[in-house]
């Protein structure tokens, strides 16, 4: 983890198969198998997001063992598998509480409600991943000012998702 240590940036940590879990027609792929394509149709899509924003990169975390044939940094995306014997879920906690300081800024990216309080109670700032997958839907020709021209609303959840344009 050498290449991610910048306080002038900003960093992402994903719970990969729990993003890719978030489009229904690459779940059934998912099921029958298809993790490596998936992952990197995953991972181009991440890839073409932080290139939106000059100060951002972004850490995906799969569960399982490393993959042979894999690339593992593409980019500003760096990926990892959590292991055989350890969660994504863990690793995710893990990297947060060894990088926090080394970030101006990093956002949690899961569904998982044991990662997303652990974080929270930790002083960090979680966002669902549905929320990521929308934002990451939208084409990379619309105007990213019209993304920043959503208004900030007083509910906590807007404002987090609010945050993933202005990194």
């Amino acid at each position: 983890m050498d290449k991610i240590e910048n306080t002038e940036k900003n960093l992402v940590i994903i719970d990969g198969y729990n993003m890719i879990n978030k489009w229904k027609e690459w779940r059934k792929l998912l099921e029958n198998g298809e993790k490596g394509d998936l992952r990197m149709k995953f991972i181009e899509k991440i890839r073409v997001y932080t290139k939106r924003f000059p100060n951002l990169e972004a850490l995906v975390i799969f569960d399982g063992k490393i993959q042979k044939k894999f690339e593992w940094d593409k980019d500003k995306v760096k990926v990892i598998f959590s292991g055989e014997n350890t969660s994504a879920d863990d690793r995710i906690i893990e990297f947060y509480m060894n990088y926090k300081d080394r970030y101006k800024k990093i956002i949690v990216i899961t569904e998982d409600k044991k990662v997303f309080n652990k974080i929270e109670s930790l002083g960090g700032i979680s966002i669902r991943s549905n929320d990521l997958r929308k934002k990451l839907e939208l084409t990379p020709s619309k105007s990213i000012a019209k993304n920043l021209a959503i208004k900030i609303n007083p509910n906590k959840r807007e404002n987090r998702i609010n945050l993933l344009n202005q990194l």
